[in-house]
């Protein structure tokens, strides 16, 4: 595919800049045309990844590279929605709500947590 074409010409149509030795140079273009800078390999050596990934994309009926890719691009879209630290917050806010409501309970007149929460088992200490 690049037999045809001057070296200097691959590097202008690749944006390089000859450096170092012509072998060095030559290897660096072979290097950018066939790898370019987007592309980049990951080398994962946990087993218990490869083994989510695969069961992911078997699940979905795709490969494990776009099962991975999906699952990546749904991260970053839910992260980039909530701040740092604010998932806790808005957690804390909804159970100060919650304890607010369960506050405003009514509370059984004349009966106190240890009478009923005894109503609640039987004489064998098991739930009824």
């Amino acid at each position: 595919m690049w037999r045809g074409c001057l070296r200097s010409e691959l590097y202008e149509l690749h944006g390089l800049r000859v450096v170092g030795t012509p072998e060095l140079s030559q290897r660096v273009e072979c290097n950018q045309a066939f790898y370019p800078a987007q592309a980049m390999g990951m080398n994962i050596k946990d087993p218990q990844v490869h083994a989510m990934a695969r069961e992911l994309a078997s699940r979905r009926g795709t490969s494990v590279t776009d099962a991975v890719r999906q699952a990546l691009r749904a991260e970053l879209d839910r992260s980039a929605t909530v701040a740092p630290g604010q998932e806790d917050m808005a957690r804390q806010q909804a159970l100060l709500q919650l304890l607010h409501r369960c506050r405003q309970l009514p509370w059984p007149k004349g009966r106190s947590g240890a009478e009923l929460q005894a109503d609640l088992y039987d004489e064998a200490g098991l739930p009824l």
